[in-house]
């Protein structure tokens, strides 16, 4: 393993799954298009989280899906055919390397909150330093924009955790996503494909 990236986020039975899936699609695709507000409120929309899209559209990430949007939606049809209330919650998640992370790099920089990232990774940072984990407002990222929410959220979060073999990858993630700064601008940048040589 070198590093292991996942973005992960509950499906409660009040909620759209496809929304949930857009909020980690945006974390991992800026360059995503939701389509039509009708359309994912009736659920006619693509799966945002197809194996096979996010294969081709991110051909260097390793991708793997855990659950599909479209068979909890199925369930939840079936349970709506036989008059059963929703009642399912599922976890969707998307796991890759360290190339996930582009997204949410460029976000950060996007919105200026380079310090505040780096204190949510620096916060969430194991014993053994060789695992990161924090929360997205799920909310705000259906907006294709980051959130560090300081307490636990009604709805949940989407978890992002980062895992490798060893503390200097850790750090050097770390070191990637939130470089030291100068009132808030970068003082150096370093390319993804640089930070394992």
């Amino acid at each position: 393993m070198t590093v292991k990236v996942t973005f992960k986020a509950q499906v409660y039975p009040t909620e759209n799954p496809y929304k949930v899936a857009i909020c980690i699609r945006n974390m991992i695709d800026q360059n995503y298009k939701v389509g039509r507000r009708e359309a994912i409120e009736n659920y006619e929309i693509k799966n945002p989280l197809n194996l096979k899209e996010l294969e081709t559209r991110f051909p260097d990430c390793e991708i793997t899906v855990q659950n599909d949007v479209d068979e909890i939606v199925k369930k939840r049809n079936i349970e709506n055919e036989n008059g059963k209330s929703k009642t399912i919650t599922e976890n969707i998640s998307v796991s890759g390397n360290q190339y996930l992370l582009r997204a949410f790099h460029s976000y950060i920089r996007r919105e200026e909150i380079i310090d505040t990232a780096y204190s949510a990774l620096s916060d969430g940072l194991s014993h053994d330093r060789k695992k990161v984990k924090f929360y997205l407002n799920k909310q705000v990222a259906y907006a294709k924009r980051v959130n560090f929410p300081a307490d636990v959220e009604a709805l949940g979060s989407v978890s992002v955790q980062i895992e490798a073999d060893s503390e200097e990858k850790i750090e050097k993630i770390i070191d990637w996503v939130t470089p030291p700064t100068k009132n808030g601008v970068p003082l150096y940048e370093k390319r993804i494909e640089d930070i394992f040589d």
